[in-house]
């Protein structure tokens, strides 16, 4: 695999794939002035989130259930404390709508993180992971 990182003014990167896919990543506001990008420490959570959400429709699909959307909200706490503000706590909630059996659904979630997320193997050890599963708008 190859990527590529290039800074396009001060403070400010595009990152790309051998595929042509980019983005734009940037440092704080009081660096990068009003340059529109993610953050490195918020491109970690998202890489997460994003390996899960893919493992989680996938098995959800192959359990032949109807899933119509699939949004994942990500919160994080760090440690302000210590230099690097090193991230201590990630909770992801995953927003399933569809025709989705909820014990399928917890199974097929339990899976895509712990044993099927290439991400989640390598944030586990040092980062507190816990997730949590909403189907159609009501937690199960």
């Amino acid at each position: 695999m190859s990527l590529s990182l290039k800074e396009t003014s001060p403070y400010v990167f595009t990152a790309a794939n051998h595929a042509g896919a980019s983005l734009t990543i940037t440092a704080t506001p009081e660096l990068s002035g009003d340059a529109l990008g993610m953050r490195p420490t918020e491109l970690l959570p998202c890489a997460l989130a994003s390996c899960t959400s893919i493992d989680l429709r996938l098995i959800i699909e192959k359990q032949r259930q109807r899933i119509d959307s699939l949004e994942t909200e990500i919160n994080m706490q760090r440690d302000e404390n210590q230099t690097p503000k090193v991230i201590t706590h990630i909770r992801l909630t995953y927003k399933l709508r569809g025709e989705i059996d909820a014990d399928k659904a917890r199974r097929a979630l339990e899976l895509a993180s712990e044993k099927y997320c290439t991400v989640y193997k390598h944030l586990s050890p040092t980062i507190a992971i816990d997730y949590r599963l909403e189907i159609n708008g009501e937690p199960c």
